[in-house]
């Protein structure tokens, strides 16, 4: 690590690499059930607790999907950019992350500290999943590892605006625009501050439905 990225590298041994499965392209979806995957996480605080633990995961392609502290993630948008590449080779699968601390929640302290970390592996066609440190089949992250003497960057507030337009046709009222603003500010690692200005109901999160590609059917209302 250094002051503006974590970086992970790794290489997944598999005596048949033609049999490992990555068919999502998708960022921000789980692999859940049909692509092998690598994944790294990591609790700044080491609190043991889910809500202070993010984690980052890559499948053989390179794709990604992020877990942050709070839920962040679950709006793409306010995730952040970190940056993964993976390829397929003779002997299995190579992936590279560099994870920036800006997108992370840490406490705000100077000198070397200890925090949680682990790494988990899954290997679809045997359905093997492999853990660097065993935290068991109830998911104990009191007995994952502990990362000592890692140093914090100084945090820097930042401020995160994303502005919509929106133009329709009604019926009988003839055209119609609207606009508005969401914004998240975090003046410390602990304290994040989200608001709106004139928020769009009618193309509200998940309500409006997307054109890509997906592996099961799905309503349209």
């Amino acid at each position: 690590f250094d002051e503006k990225n974590i970086y992970v590298a790794f290489h997944a041994y598999d005596s048949r690499p033609s049999g490992i499965l990555a068919r999502e392209t998708k960022r921000g979806t789980r692999f859940t059930g049909y692509d092998d995957f690598v994944a790294f996480a990591i609790d700044p605080f080491h609190t043991h607790q889910f809500r202070d633990r993010a984690f980052f995961i890559i499948n053989p392609i390179g794709t990604q999907f992020a877990h942050l502290m709070g839920d962040r993630a679950v709006k793409l948008e306010w995730e952040g950019k970190w940056q993964a590449a993976a390829k397929i080779v003779a002997d299995g699968w190579t992936g590279e992350m560099a994870i920036p601390w800006a997108i992370l929640n840490y406490p705000a302290k100077r000198g070397a500290v200890t925090a949680g970390i682990n790494m988990d592996r899954l290997q679809q066609r045997t359905k093997i999943h492999s853990l660097w440190c065993n935290y068991g089949p109830q998911e104990l992250n009191e007995l994952e590892g502990h990362w000592i003497g890692v140093q914090f960057p100084p945090y820097r507030p930042t401020l995160s605006l994303l502005p919509y337009t929106s133009i329709g046709w009604q019926e009988g009222r003839g055209e119609s625009f609207r606009s508005g603003v969401d914004a998240r500010y975090t003046p410390t690692p602990t304290l994040t501050l989200v608001g709106t200005l004139n928020p769009d109901f009618q193309n509200v999160e998940e309500a409006v439905e997307g054109i890509d590609f997906s592996y099961g059917p799905r309503f349209v209302p």
